[in-house]
Parts: structure tokens; sequence; C-alpha cells
């Protein structure tokens, strides 16, 4: 049952890629953003009964979810302007390796090949996209989704420190703290870098926000963490990546993207062995722990 969740929160989150690319091109990205954090936010209002430790750690859940959700939404949505969906799915396969140098930064406890790593992967992730016709464009996009995968990295190493110091009770109560931060941050970013008019979204596009707030970023990170918590490391470092190989199928099938066979198969490969590389720091304490962004 559990791997059920696992999987179908993978293929949910397959999907969000091209529809954001497709169907929400013509929004700004910084409202795009917004809106989808508010009905996220919206999603868990309901079930919000805070613990006397979730009021206390309130102001440091406000900050990890302005971190986690906001600037990562940030970070995430403005790559769209630069790259494919299929890039960009599997640019986020790094955000694993990020949670764990974080954590060994963190802990002391640095090991060289982590570094190596991290560098092998980003090398690889190049040579996905090939000898791109706008090279600028494209080190901007991958730039921006790293930016988001750190964000998205180091906001679950905050949560799992503010979860150990306090009880924090149910998730639902934490999740709703955490999208009112992440609320505001989108909120300050739109206000302060958005347009000055704002067109209401079209009936298609309010469609596909209600779909990418209540589905993937409500119902899809709830199901996802209670299936990440009742399972072992390895088979969540295996689910953690399963929507990279879905996510380009589906752009590829549904959206009409096409890979770069040449260029794809060899970055693929250069990503695989530069995770496996670092296989004990990805099964270890850091990944057991972390959950995706979609």
């Amino acid at each position: 049952m559990l791997m059920i969740y696992l999987v179908s929160v993978s293929i949910i989150w397959s999907f969000s890629f091209g529809f954001i690319k497709y169907g929400l091109d013509g929004m700004d990205p910084f409202v795009v953003g917004f809106i989808r954090l508010f009905l996220a936010f919206l999603f868990f209002l309901p079930a919000f009964k805070p613990s006397p430790g979730a009021f206390k750690a309130a102001p440091r859940l406000l900050v990890i979810g302005g971190i986690q959700f906001g600037l990562m939404y940030m970070f995430y949505l403005l790559s769209y302007q630069f790259l494919q969906a299929h890039e960009i799915a599997i640019f986020t396969v790094l955000t694993p390796l990020y949670v764990a140098l974080l954590d060994a930064v963190i802990e002391k406890r640095w090991i060289t090949r982590y570094l190596l790593s991290a560098l092998g992967a980003c090398f690889g992730a190049l040579m996905i996209r090939g000898f791109p016709a706008n090279p600028e464009g494209f080190v901007r996009g991958f730039m921006l989704v790293q930016c988001s995968n750190i964000c998205f990295a180091a906001g679950q190493l905050l949560y799992r420190r503010v979860a150990a110091r306090f009880e924090l009770g149910r998730d639902h109560s934490a999740f709703c703290i955490c999208y009112a931060g992440a609320v505001l941050v989108a909120g300050f970013f739109m206000l302060l870098l958005g347009p000055k008019s704002i067109q209401p979204p079209t009936s298609g596009e309010w469609l596909i926000l209600l779909y990418l707030g209540l589905i993937p970023s409500g119902i899809g990170f709830f199901l996802w963490n209670l299936g990440a918590r009742r399972v072992n490391a390895g088979v969540l470092s295996a689910m953690n990546n399963l929507k990279v190989p879905l996510a380009a199928a589906v752009s590829c099938l549904f959206f009409g993207e096409s890979l770069k066979s040449l260029s794809f198969w060899p970055g693929a490969c250069l990503i695989l062995i530069s995770l496996w590389v670092s296989r004990d720091m990805l099964l270890g304490g850091s990944i057991n722990r972390n959950s995706k962004k979609i």
C-alpha cells in the first residue's frame, strides 16, 4: 500500500512539468507561484489544529516554508523561461545530493568524493542538453533549477532539526504553517518583481492552477510523506527519482518534446555513476527524510 502511495505521487508529479511549461506559458511565474502556494495553503487550512510545540516552532516553520517552498518555487518556475519541461525534470535529480552535501557541511564530516560526485552529476546534466543554441539562456535555466534544488534541500534539513527539537504534532498543521511562510515569500516576490497589471487567468489556466495547487502540492506532498516515513532508505532513494524518467516520457509523449538521444544517454549514465559514487551518503541519514518538489 505504501509503495502505491509513492508510485502514484510520482506519476502525478510527472505531469506537472508539462502543464507548467505548456499550459501556463502565458502567465507570469511569480503570479503562478503565489496562486499555487496559496491554494496549497488553503488545502491544509481545514486540518489546522497545531500542538503547543507547533505554536512555539511557528516562526521557524514560517522561515522553513519560505525557503523550502516559497523561494524554491520562485527559482523553479523562472527556469521554465529557459528550459524544456523534461530538462527541468532531469536537473532536479541532484536534489538528494544537495541534501546530503549540506548535511555533511552542517555535521562537519566533509568527504571529498561527495563534491566530486556533485560535479560529475552537474556535468552529466549539461551533457544531456548537448550544445544549446542559446548557451547563456541554458546556463541561467540550469542555475535556477540548482538554486531551487538547494532551497528545497536546505528546507528539509531545517525542518528535520525543528521537528527534533519541538513536538510538532500532526503533519497537517506543520505543513499549514510552512505554506503560510511560502505564501508570504511568494506574495513579496509577486509584488516586487511581478507585473504591474495582472491579467486574470483563463478558465483553462485556472483548471491547471487548481490541479497543481491541490493535487501535486496538496495531496501529493501529504501522501509522499505518509509513504516515505514507512519505507526503508533504499526504497525511498529509488522512488525519490522515479519522477525523472516518468516526467521525461510524459513531456515527450504528451507535450511533444524530443530528447537528444546521442547526448541524453551518456549524460544520464554520468549522473547515475556520480550518484553511485556517493551511494553510502544517499542511502544514509539524509535521504530517508527527503521529499520532493514539483
